[in-house]
């Protein structure tokens, strides 16, 4: 009959889940493994609601083979998920109330049991009271989950940087004639209608010089008295917005135009750099 067809093709896809997961798996995803047609058969879904049915028949026999089926498909998902979701393969045979797997040889067995076409869960057999294994997730929330990790995979990638170009060599006898002291910032002003600039005091130990420095858009004054520097000293003098600026500072930046003050630290004032 109708429904014995219905049954007989029902206990076919659940014995053919193991072959049909085995061959599979590398290439679902999981909205593939849960509406798969090899885990629901063809009676479940056709005759899929019983809860419409049992208020017309309540003892119709189509009611108990749907529901008997959806119990095997159970029991037999909670062997194929056994390897990959040992905690829900857990909760699924306490739903069930089946003994829990202690990994001892049982998953053999019940494989066994599915390939030979046997029922899982006998005629007659008491499950526990039905409660939700898993939380409903939406796509939505799962999409916005995937960009969170791209977001921290993006902001863990080290980005690549971007060097300035090493300039044309210099002889050396050139370079040997700079002379480069280290120094301390005793005092820092700001100089008017120029953004960019501030006016240093600097202490050399052999003297004290006035340097006119670019960094006004990274530091504020007061941050940089008391900052031990290296400055050009034998630099010619540059009036600049009426300052006249006796040497340069020097000063690392990167790509993104930050600025950083090269210094001997606690080393002392007027000692040459080499």
């Amino acid at each position: 009959c109708e429904t014995a067809f219905h049954l007989n093709d029902a206990r076919k896809n659940i014995v053919d889940i193991p072959t049909h997961w085995d061959d599979n798996e590398k290439e679902w995803t999981w909205n593939d493994v849960c509406n798969n047609r090899h885990f629901y058969s063809s009676s479940s879904s056709s005759n899929g609601q019983p809860w419409k049915l049992y208020k017309q028949e309540p003892d119709s026999e189509i009611i108990k083979i749907t529901v008997n089926l959806g119990i095997q498909f159970t029991a037999a998902l909670s062997v194929a998920c056994r390897p990959f979701m040992p905690f829900t393969s857990d909760k699924l045979r306490a739903l069930l109330n089946l003994p829990e797997f202690t990994d001892n040889g049982e998953l053999a067995t019940v494989l066994e049991t599915l390939v030979k076409g046997n029922d899982l869960v006998a005629i007659g057999h008491q499950i526990s009271k039905p409660k939700h294994v898993f939380q409903r997730i939406t796509d939505e929330t799962v999409a916005e989950q995937v960009a969170k990790l791209e977001a921290n995979l993006a902001a863990s990638t080290p980005k690549e940087t971007n060097y300035e170009p090493v300039k044309e060599n210099c002889d050396f006898d050139d370079f040997m004639k700079l002379d480069f002291r280290t120094g301390t910032i005793t005092a820092a002003e700001k100089i008017k209608k120029a953004k960019k600039l501030l006016k240093l005091t600097v202490d050399l130990g052999f003297e004290v010089r006035t340097i006119v420095s670019g960094i006004a858009e990274y530091y504020e004054p007061e941050a940089v008295i008391g900052t031990q520097v290296v400055v050009v000293a034998n630099l010619g003098e540059k009036k600049l917005r009426g300052v006249m600026s006796q040497g340069m500072i020097l000063m690392a930046e990167n790509e993104d135009g930050q600025l950083a003050f090269v210094g001997a630290n606690d080393f002392g004032n007027g000692w040459t750099v080499r």
